[in-house]
Formats: C-alpha cells, structure tokens, sequence
C-alpha cells in the first residue's frame, strides 16, 4: 500500500496517496461517504494504470485528513479542500477525475473555472440537480440509516457493506468497518442535515457546463442507486453510454477490480 502523504490548504491538511510519481498525466480517486483513499487499492496498484501518476485523496473529515470546523460544515466548503487539493497536486499536468458515490457529488461541487479535468469517471453517481432530486436518485427499498448517522452498531456497518458490495474478500470488508469508524466530528449527521435541507448546488448542470467527456458506470446489481435516473441528464457522456458492470453492486470498483480497472484504461487512454 501507498504511504501516506499531506498537502496542507491554509490552515487544512489533506491526506493522499500516490503512485507512479514520475509519471505526468495524472488520475485523481475520490472516495464515497465514510470509506477513505484505501478504497482505491484495487486500482492505485493495477499494472493497467501504471502508465499515470494515480492519487487517492481521503476527503476531509475522512481516513487521515483534517476535519472540518462542525459549525462550517457544508459540501461546498467540503468541495473547496478538495478542488484546492487538486490544484495544488496536479502540477499543471493533465488529469482526469475517477470518483464514486457521495464522490461524484463532491466532484461535481467543485468544477469551477480553476478545475479543468480532461475528463470525469463517475462510478455508482448520486449527483443531484433540477429533475435530478434524491427520491429520484435513491433506491427506496434499501436501508441507508448507516450513511446517515454516527451512533451505528458495527453489524449494521457490516450489513450495510453486504448491500452494497458483492465483495466475498474479508480484507475488503475489515477496511470498510474500520474506515467508517473513523470518520470524524459528526460528519454523518451533518451530511443528513445538507442533504435534507435541499443546500447543494444544481449539480447536473455544473456537470453539464463543464463539458467534458463523463464515463458513468454502475455496478449492474447496484442496489443502492437507481441506475437508469442519469439516462436524460444532458451531460456529455462518454461513447453515449452508461456502463454496467455484471456481478457487481454499488461499490463496483472493489467487486469487480479487473473490468473496472479495464474501462478506467480504456477512459484514460481516451481522453490523454
């Protein structure tokens, strides 16, 4: 595994990983609600990807990064750490964003006119907008109550993970358990709190105005996200496709590592 490094943004650090230092075209992972960079392993180590400088951030108030001020909360301040973060790492260079989940929301928050990825990976995206709303998003048959709150009991952590992951690994189980243990300053409810509350941005439409191409893919039996909701956003999807992977739930990059990994290429080698 990667060993840690820190970028500091002002008075914040930020937690990542690299791989393939020397390499220039660079691959930015962003993790999902309470997991952490190490969610990427599968992918950070592949021979595949080799060819790029691969950098797994752990989002803020997650794995080993810097929490935020609980009463400065909010998914846009969460957004700026990382937008900062990118800026700051990529040198320059050009790069490509692969984010899953409550990933791609982030992602999405920061695409501003300083963030100018050659193109978007967005795997299980929940990104949310006009038309685009959660109850539109959200599969409402499957218990989130975990994601959503700090005092969860470790077996509905584990039963959480075995809704979403079809991963029969133990090893990618115990860093799920552990990473959502550490998350830090209340993050969960807080998150509930923004969600609820209606306080993020029209995100399909700054997805939209970005232009760039976006490779969305979901795990075929994904059953924490209604997989179809994206089919008429405007965005500039990649290939005019939205990919499903078979045997694989929402964490589809940890389920099935090799034809994840295989597209990833395929997107990278696409866009450089």
């Amino acid at each position: 595994m990667a060993e840690i490094s820190y970028v500091n943004i002002d008075d914040f650090t930020v937690a990542y990983r690299v791989e393939n230092p020397a390499q220039e075209k660079t691959i930015f992972f962003i993790h999902g609600n309470s997991c952490s960079s190490r969610s990427w392993n599968n992918q950070i180590k592949n021979e595949a990807l080799s060819g790029y400088r691969l950098i797994a951030l752990d989002l803020p108030d997650h794995g080993n990064s810097q929490a935020i001020d609980p009463t400065k909360f909010s998914v846009e301040v969460m957004a700026a750490i990382v937008g900062s973060a990118i800026r700051k790492l990529c040198q320059d260079k050009p790069f490509i964003i692969c984010a899953i989940s409550l990933g791609t929301n982030i992602v999405a928050e920061l695409l501003d006119e300083s963030i100018k990825p050659k193109g978007l990976l967005f795997a299980g995206p929940c990104i949310m907008g006009e038309g685009f709303e959660m109850t539109k998003l959200a599969n409402q048959s499957a218990d989130l109550k975990a994601l959503f709150t700090d005092e969860v009991p470790e077996d509905k952590v584990i039963a959480y993970f075995d809704i979403a992951s079809f991963s029969q690994n133990e090893e990618d189980k115990k860093i799920f358990v552990e990473d959502f243990f550490s998350v830090k300053n209340n993050f969960r409810p807080l998150l509930f709190g923004v969600l609820t509350a209606g306080l993020l941005q029209d995100e399909i439409k700054l997805v939209t105005q970005k232009g760039c191409p976006v490779c969305i893919v979901y795990g075929e039996d994904d059953k924490i996200i209604n997989t179809g909701y994206l089919k008429d956003a405007p965005i500039n999807l990649w290939n005019k496709t939205i990919y499903t992977i078979p045997s694989a739930g929402h964490f589809v990059n940890i389920d099935a590592p090799a034809a994840f990994n295989k597209l990833l290429a395929g997107f990278a080698l696409d866009m450089f």
